[in-house]
C-alpha cells in the first residue's frame, strides 16, 4: 500500500526514531570474551614492556619481571640467571605471562562490559589494584617470595593501568 500523504501521527513526528528499550531486568548485555581476551593479552604486553623496558618496580637492572615470572613454572634457581636472558626462560615467561593477561582480561571484561568512559576506565583500575593486592600481599608471600620485593608504588600503578587499558 503507498501513501502520498503521512498520517496524523507521521506528521506530528516524521523524524523521531523509536524508543530505545533498556533491558533492566534481564540486563542482556553480554560480555564479548575474545575482545577482553585481546585486551587482556595486549595489555599485558604492554605491562611487560614498560616493566622490562624501564625497570619499573625493580630494585635491579631491567629484565628483572622476565625472571621473576618464569620462576613461577620452573623455579627460584632462574631467579640466578639475571642478568641473561635464556630462550627457555624468555618463553616460560612470556607464555605465562600472557596465559594471566588473558585471564585477567576476561575477568576484567566481565566486570565491567556493562560500562562506558571514565566509569570502564575507574572500574579497570581498582580491578588492576585488586589484582596487585592479591597477587603481591596474599599470593607471593605464600608461594612466590621473590615478588615481595616489588610491592611498591611502581608496580602498583602498572597494575592499575593494565587494568584501564583492558577497560578502555
Amino acid at each position: 500500500m503507498n501513501r502520498s500523504a503521512p498520517t496524523h501521527a507521521e506528521a506530528a513526528h516524521p523524524a523521531t526514531p523509536p524508543p530505545l528499550r533498556t533491558e533492566r531486568r534481564g540486563l542482556r548485555q553480554h560480555t564479548d570474551w575474545s575482545a577482553a581476551i585481546t585486551a587482556g593479552i595486549t595489555s599485558g604486553i604492554a605491562y611487560m614492556a614498560l616493566m622490562s623496558l624501564f625497570g619499573l618496580g625493580t630494585p635491579e637492572v631491567a629484565g628483572g619481571p622476565v625472571h621473576r615470572i618464569a620462576a613461577i613454572a620452573l623455579g627460584p634457581s632462574v631467579l640466578a640467571l639475571a642478568p641473561e636472558f635464556p630462550p627457555q626462560v624468555v618463553a616460560v615467561a612470556t607464555a605465562l605471562h600472557l596465559l594471566l593477561s588473558a585471564l585477567y582480561g576476561a575477568l576484567t571484561g566481565w566486570c565491567v562490559h556493562r560500562l562506558r568512559g571514565r566509569g570502564a576506565l575507574v572500574a579497570g583500575a581498582a580491578i588492576g589494584l585488586l589484582l596487585f593486592g592479591v597477587n603481591f600481599y596474599l599470593v607471593a608471600p605464600q608461594a612466590f617470595a621473590w615478588f615481595v620485593e616489588v610491592r611498591n608504588l611502581s608496580t602498583a600503578l602498572a597494575h592499575a593501568l593494565f587494568g584501564m587499558l583492558v577497560a578502555g
